[in-house]
């Protein structure tokens, strides 16, 4: 498939790379003949005066296997004077289209279901509309993935019945993306409005809209599963059995996990699974008084739902004094409406224990250590008055606190350093120390790329989080890019440790990462000065202003244009680009000033 990518600094070519399993890319960007550009409303003061991005598109070709994973990979694209950061590029399960964009107000666009459309809001305050053919009480999902793959779009989605009416929207449900699900009241053609909340846009306001009448997982239950077991998982959402489905889950399985699966319908998204060592038991009926309390043995993963306003359930273990029980409530992690409160009862009814909360989350996660021998009484509940459903589930996992051996964990400062010829970078390495660890970490880089050394931070000071690595390149160094792993040694007594520095996956449609791309950069050899005025020039005119060129040891051709980053809107300032010749060391350049500016 064709794909443009939008960056700034690439010029006319450049190389760029995407990782990961079943996808393969063109070598090169090129840079597009036409660039779309909508110039949009104009903006009125304070707002103009703000900074503003223009990058340029450039075309390449990406190809996905039929059996690639779906999920995220991720784009880098380099040039001589280094490589981007990495873009997450999502590999979808349903078939997609891309807008084609035109200025003006918006025009309705037909699309058959089901459906993911890569669209763009641009320019500020656009407005993108879909239609499809409703039939009457079908169930429809509209889900926006923007903000979650690094755009600025803050979505705001409207389904428009065929009577006109507004039948739903919604603006943030995962973060700042919009998600909605709808039962059509009538058959007939619906719109689906999406554009910014706050009414911007511009090139990076990306999103994929997804609009399916098809098999679509919103939570399961119970919320996870125990690892390397087969689990009845009663799923939840549209177009799904209405018996458990087994799942599979391997034992080297991650803590959270994404999942998809097959069912009469067809294949549906990537749902989140919570993933532990210890058995799942799922809450029995009645279980809500502490008379009625359900007998638990312990170490387990209590799965439960408050399914009605004021709902409790009630589970009772047995305990002796000083024991110390780790408790950890997964609810809103795992994208439960549940907003839990845990307390732990002794034997008269007295409240001896509990939490609301934990740091970051507001699921609840503390320490018990039980007073006394006894039968204690767990109690879950929902904090807020008139709360419950069936999407009220949590997963609450009880176990004796683990002792962790001694070892660290190194984390990478992202996925792309750029290294100046003759020249340095720095950045710092931190690592999570776990079991009381606390000794010295040596460092170990492989793979830089040839003239680029490390001149600092090669250890971890004993007892220190953190510390500033730098690579220097030599002034010869070969223009080039490596994957570069950073490995720590360190001793807990007589025993060696070894840990591989990573990027973790930051969602479940990501995968862990241990390298990073390491480019040696080529500093521009030259610079160009002109004198600070400020001038006013007519609308519709040309501007004029004289640059001087220091060329230091570079004797070739130079071409003037406007920068892809500007310190403020540009509102229709135009430009021609100038070749400056080789002998010049001086150039007049010139801006179009539009007529409404």
């Amino acid at each position: 498939m064709k794909v443009i990518v939008g960056g700034r600094y690439l010029y006319d070519s450049c190389l760029w790379e995407m990782s990961g399993p079943g996808i393969t890319v063109s070598k090169t960007l090129k840079l597009a003949e036409r660039q779309i550009w909508f110039e949009g409303p104009r903006i009125p003061m304070p707002a103009s005066q703000a900074g503003e991005n223009y990058p340029k598109d450039q075309l390449g070709t990406v190809t996905v296997a039929k059996d690639a994973r779906l999920g995220h990979r991720y784009y880098q694209a380099r040039t001589s004077e280094g490589i981007t950061t990495g873009r997450r590029f999502v590999i979808g399960h349903l078939p997609e289209i891309i807008e084609q964009e035109i200025d003006g107000r918006p025009i309705p666009t037909a699309v058959k279901l089901p459906v993911t459309i890569n669209g763009r809001i641009f320019p500020r305050e656009d407005v993108d509309i879909w239609t499809f053919d409703g039939k009457k009480g079908h169930s429809y999902v509209c889900e926006v993935n923007a903000a979650r793959i690094g755009s600025p779009l803050d979505s705001r989605l409207e389904i428009i019945g065929p009577d006109g009416l507004r039948v739903a929207e919604n603006t943030d449900h995962f973060g700042n993306d919009s998600y909605l699900r709808f039962t059509a009241a009538t058959d007939g053609t619906y719109r689906v409005r999406i554009h910014d909340l706050k009414f911007l846009g511009l090139q990076p306001y990306v999103y994929r809209l997804t609009i399916t009448d098809g098999p679509w997982v919103e939570q399961t239950y119970p919320l996870g599963i125990q690892r390397g077991t087969r689990t009845p998982v009663r799923l939840l959402g549209q177009q799904l059995p209405a018996e458990p489905v087994t799942v599979d889950v391997p034992a080297d399985a991650a803590g959270t996990i994404g999942h998809s699966l097959s069912v009469p319908a067809g294949e549906t998204n990537v749902f989140v699974l919570a993933v532990s060592d210890h058995p799942n038991v799922l809450e029995a009926d009645k279980n809500n008084t502490p008379a009625t309390a359900q007998a638990v043995t312990l170490p387990a993963v209590l799965n439960g739902r408050i399914e009605s306003v004021g709902d409790t359930d009630h589970f009772v273990f047995q305990a002796k004094k000083d024991d110390s029980l780790a408790m950890d409530l997964q609810a809103a992690r795992l994208g439960s409406l549940l907003d839990a409160r845990v307390s732990i009862l002794d034997a008269t009814g007295k409240r001896v224990g509990g939490g609301d909360e934990s740091k970051g989350s507001s699921d609840p996660k503390f320490t018990f250590k039980a007073p006394a021998d006894g039968k204690f009484t767990v109690v879950v509940s929902e904090q807020e008055p008139g709360r419950g459903g069936p999407r009220f589930a949590y997963r609450l996992e009880i176990a004796p606190p683990v002792k962790t051996k001694p070892g660290f964990q190194l984390k990478l400062p992202g996925d792309a350093i750029n290294v100046p010829r003759n020249g340095e970078a720095k950045f710092k390495i931190n690592v999570v120390r776990t079991g009381g660890f606390n000794e010295e970490i040596a460092l170990a880089v492989e793979n830089l790329p040839a003239g680029v050394t490390v001149t600092g931070g090669d250890k971890i000071p004993k007892a220190k989080n953190v510390v500033e690595m730098k690579l220097k390149a030599t002034k010869e160094a070969r223009v080039t890019v490596g994957s570069v792993r950073i490995t720590g040694k360190g001793k807990a007594g007589d025993v060696e440790i070894t840990s591989r520095a990573i990027l973790a996956a930051a969602t479940i449609h990501d995968t862990v990462r241990d390298t990073v791309r390491v480019a040696v950069a080529v500093p521009p050899p030259f610079k160009f000065t002109g004198v600070f005025e400020s001038k006013f020039g007519p609308q519709g005119t040309t501007f004029y202003r004289r640059y001087t060129i220091v060329r230091n040891d570079y004797k070739g051709p130079l071409t003037a244009t406007m920068a892809d980053v500007q310190i403020r809107h540009l509102q229709g300032i135009s430009c021609e680009p100038l070749p400056v010749p080789n002998d010049s060391d001086q150039f007049d350049f010139q801006i179009q000033l539009p007529p409404w500016l």
